[in-house]
């Protein structure tokens, strides 16, 4: 497990400012002059390699972006629980799950709820015994190796909380 504070001084040595991490997942939230998405991509992951020893694959997002993801809340009126979550699952790029098979997700305890073109939205069944992972599914599915990291949704929500005291609301 990488410390957060090695994580925020990697991020920081590539020159990124008001760098900031969420929890001990990952997340790094960084002020960047570049608008290069696909170039910041292949410098954090370039640099995550050399300061930590083994590939971190990456997804980017713009406060925006994740805004508006939240915002969209596909789970607006379902009761989650024990045994039902909400996830969403934040792609590298842009990807059609229109050709799903949604008995094969169902079998496996997904319903997909909607997509925007970075995220998919995930109603996640955990039943006794069947581990979720609905990155694996949509990897295997979609016959893609796509670098997608899954989130919770309350999860992303308090992402944003966070990001937006580190930066500042909006006004």
């Amino acid at each position: 497990m990488v410390k957060m504070e090695r994580l925020r001084s990697l991020f920081t040595e590539m020159g990124f400012t008001k760098v900031g991490t969420f929890i001990q997942s990952g997340n790094v939230f960084f002020q960047s002059e570049s608008l290069d998405r696909a170039a910041l991509r292949s410098q954090i992951e370039s640099r995550l390699k050399e300061g930590l020893g083994f590939e971190v694959p990456t997804t980017i997002r713009t406060l925006d972006e994740v805004r508006a993801a939240v915002a969209t809340d596909p789970f607006k009126g379902i009761e989650a629980g024990e045994d039902l979550r909400f996830v969403v699952v934040f792609t590298y790029d842009p990807v059609s799950i229109a050709g799903l098979d949604p008995k094969r997700a169902e079998a496996k305890g997904f319903t997909f709820l909607g997509q925007t073109d970075g995220e998919i939205f995930v109603l996640m069944r955990q039943d006794p015994g069947r581990p979720g992972n609905p990155v694996a599914f949509l990897e295997k599915e979609l016959n893609r190796k796509d670098r997608m990291t899954a989130r919770f949704f309350g999860a992303t929500a308090k992402l944003l909380d966070a990001a937006e005291a580190h930066f500042g609301k909006p006004n």
